[in-house]
């Protein structure tokens, strides 16, 4: 088993090659988020996580603030 360096290390690389490919990694979701609160196993957990994180209100929302922070930015949305 890893120590917990090794698994620090693993997961700052992996995250490391998802940015490198254009992702955002600074808001990462885990299933102990569910757990802590729920009685439930880590698989729910996941499924849990998978559905709330695509669900099409949160989408909506995540496509509308990024119209918003663009705006504020000043960023100009392509035609």
């Amino acid at each position: 088993m890893k120590n917990i360096s090794q698994y620090l290390d693993t997961i700052q690389h992996a995250k490391e090659v998802l940015n490198n490919e254009g992702f955002n990694t600074s808001n990462l979701w885990q299933v102990e988020d569910v757990t802590q609160n729920y009685d439930c196993t880590d698989e729910q957990a996941q499924e849990v996580l998978k559905q709330a994180l695509n669900s099409r209100y949160i989408v909506e929302k995540i496509f509308e603030e990024i119209d918003i922070l663009c705006e504020e930015q000043k960023i100009n949305k392509k035609e």
